[in-house]
C-alpha cells in the first residue's frame, strides 16, 4: 500500500505542484490548497489456503484555496482524475483502477477502487517423504471385461 501512496502522491505533485499533499491525517496547520491521500482496505475474500481477493478504496481529498469551487471546477477535476489514475503505476506493480466516483462536502472527495490478488506464503509443513520406490510394469494386458 505504502508504493501505492507514494505513487499517487507523486502524481498529484506533478499534476498540481504548488498544492501540498498529505498522507496523514492532520486535524490542525493544514495550509490550503491541499491534497489528502487514504488509503482503506475494504474487502478481503479468501480464494483458496493460498490466494485472497482485495480490493481498496483510494481516497483524495481536495481543499481548494477558497471555500467555493464551481460545478464545473468539480467536474474538471473529476474528468482529470479519472484520466490520470485510470492506471496507477508504482515501484512494484501497474494497478488498474475501478469504480471512480466524486462527491462534494467538506473538501472534494474523489474515490477509486484497486482490485488484486495476493497470493500467502505456504507455512504448512509437510512430512519428510524419505526414499521413494518406483516400479515400472511393462507389458501390461487388459482382458475383455476387466475394466
Amino acid at each position: 500500500m505504502i508504493n501505492i501512496r507514494r505513487a499517487i502522491t507523486k502524481k498529484l505533485g506533478i499534476l498540481y505542484p504548488n498544492v501540498k499533499v498529505y498522507t496523514d491525517k492532520l486535524e490542525q496547520g493544514m495550509k490550503k490548497p491541499c491534497f489528502f491521500v487514504f488509503i482503506r482496505p475494504v474487502i478481503a475474500d479468501s480464494i483458496s489456503k493460498l490466494q485472497e481477493s482485495n480490493t481498496l478504496l483510494i481516497e483524495i481529498v481536495y481543499f481548494p484555496k477558497d471555500e467555493y469551487k464551481s460545478q464545473d471546477d468539480w467536474l474538471s477535476i473529476c474528468s482529470l482524475f479519472k484520466r490520470e489514475f485510470r492506471v496507477i503505476r508504482a515501484i512494484d506493480f501497474s494497478y488498474l483502477t475501478r469504480n471512480h466516483r466524486g462527491s462534494e462536502g467538506d473538501g472534494f472527495r474523489y474515490l477509486m477502487d484497486i482490485d488484486y490478488i495476493e497470493i500467502l506464503k505456504d507455512t504448512t509443513k509437510y512430512p519428510d517423504m524419505g526414499d521413494v520406490n518406483v516400479s515400472v510394469i511393462k507389458d501390461i494386458q487388459i482382458k475383455e471385461g476387466d475394466k
